[in-house]
């Protein structure tokens, strides 16, 4: 503990990426709070189907979105952190018209794929896919945290979550239909785009809407499009099984499924918001002292790791009964579910976590193989244990594709071998202890 410590407070600017880190945790918990308490009474107010279709849109959506981002998010912030103040109002505004474009396009896309769907879930698909066009404004995001100012995006994000919030909760209040849900996940994207754009503004920043330059843009494509796929495979094979659940099985099953993950899923922002505030801290290390890198990492893993060790530990045991009091009785069937799936957080943990080192190293390829072999895997799993097993053969493909795609592939490259040995002696720590803590009663 003591080397952690050390370790930790050499990181530069302490004070003010703790900060960052706080401002950014604050926003982040609201959110986890509101979106999972409003999700619960979402579930049980349109019931384990219903709520299955409203989660399949969902996740039809956030594909879409992971594709029109265009993976240039770490780029940018990467480009900011370490660019000219000069060249700022340039790179976002490439940036923003790429973005731009990528959305267009993905609407059209969505669009041709609900002429075909079923005529309610086509038209939810539709609805959903129109808050697209206004992600681009959230390209401000990455100035922001490019330069450690956390608490404006942290605020905008407030803002956007808690008109949200409360849009849901007085729909379920009148009794309102599914489809006035799905305008909502729409209109978030409204919301925060314009929210962090009028606090852009409100610094006296300058407009970034007519500055775009062709090199950059094409700088920018050209080390993000790894991102792109990478971005894409993730949202993939974090999404797909709910996709795959509902072709194969139905919407009841996929409802199970969803509400179990959500459980599961709400812890995976802690790695999120630490790792993304301390990332131009890493970065900035990354360039100066390789072994400052090196051990900084190694913390950031061990951390991390036990984090998502006890969480894992709990929430296994005890998955019954949360199930039940958070839906009700009516998804007690998401308990194995949720029994299963949650051993997927610690491998999620040190994915966020090594995705961040292959960025700062410059290894966004690597990344971008990493996340297509984990969605790889994790169709190929689905379909052969959904058939048989049902909502918990995809929470095993959930599982085991995390394991392999952010921990074991690391070591069959010679640039990434560096990583792989960073994540298992993070995985030994705990590990070690408790071999010391068995010796010990064996003495004792």
């Amino acid at each position: 503990m003591d080397h952690s410590a050390r370790q930790i407070g050499s990181l530069p600017g302490l004070k003010r990426y703790l900060r960052n880190v706080g401002w950014l945790s604050a926003e982040r918990a609201l959110r986890l709070l509101l979106t999972f308490v409003v999700g619960i009474y979402l579930a049980r107010y349109l019931g384990v189907e219903h709520f299955g279709l409203y989660s399949y849109v969902l996740a039809v959506w956030g594909m879409a979105a992971a594709v029109a981002k265009l993976g240039v998010d770490e780029i940018l912030i990467k480009d900011l952190a370490a660019g000219e103040p000069r060249a700022f109002s340039l790179t976002l505004g490439s940036a923003f018209w790429l973005q731009v474009v990528s959305s267009v396009l993905t609407i059209a896309l969505i669009c041709g794929i609900a002429a075909y769907s079923d005529g309610n879930e086509g038209l939810l698909l539709t609805v959903a896919a129109l808050g697209l066009f206004f992600q681009p404004l959230q390209t401000i995001d990455a100035y922001f945290r490019a330069r450690v100012a956390g608490k404006y995006s942290s605020c905008a994000g407030a803002i956007q979550v808690l008109i949200s919030s409360g849009l849901k909760l007085a729909m379920i209040y009148l009794g309102a239909d599914l489809i006035w849900f799905i305008a909502v996940v729409a209109l978030d994207s409204v919301l925060l785009g314009f929210s962090l754009l009028a606090l852009y503004l409100n610094r006296g920043l300058p407009s970034f809407f007519r500055a775009f330059n062709l090199r950059t843009a094409i700088g920018i494509v050209s080390r993000s499009w790894h991102l792109v796929l990478a971005g894409l495979a993730i949202t993939l094979y974090m999404r797909i099984d709910q996709v795959m659940l509902k072709a194969l099985i139905g919407e009841y099953d996929t409802g199970l499924y969803s509400a179990a993950v959500r459980v599961s899923e709400a812890v995976n922002v802690i790695p999120l918001v630490v790792v993304g505030a301390l990332f131009p801290a890493l970065v900035n290390s990354s360039k100066e002292n390789s072994e400052k890198f090196r051990e900084q990492a190694l913390v950031l893993f061990e951390v991390l790791f036990v984090a998502s060790l006890v969480v894992a530990v709990l929430l296994s045991f005890y998955a019954p009964e949360v199930i039940v009091l958070l839906y009700g009785s009516a998804f007690v069937g998401s308990s194995d579910i949720l029994a299963i799936h949650v051993w997927s957080i610690p491998f999620v943990f040190l994915g966020v976590a090594s995705g961040r080192w292959l960025v700062a190293k410059d290894l966004t390829r690597f990344l971008m193989l990493r996340s297509i072999a984990g969605a790889v895997l994790n169709v190929g799993m689905n379909l052969f244990l959904i058939p048989r097993y049902g909502a918990a053969g995809a929470a095993i493909a959930t599982v085991v594709s995390f394991a392999c795609a952010a921990v074991l592939i690391h070591v069959f490259s010679r640039k990434t071998r560096e990583c792989f040995f960073l994540q298992c002696r993070a995985i030994g720590l705990p590990c070690c202890a408790s071999i010391r803590q068995l010796r010990l009663a064996v003495r004792s």
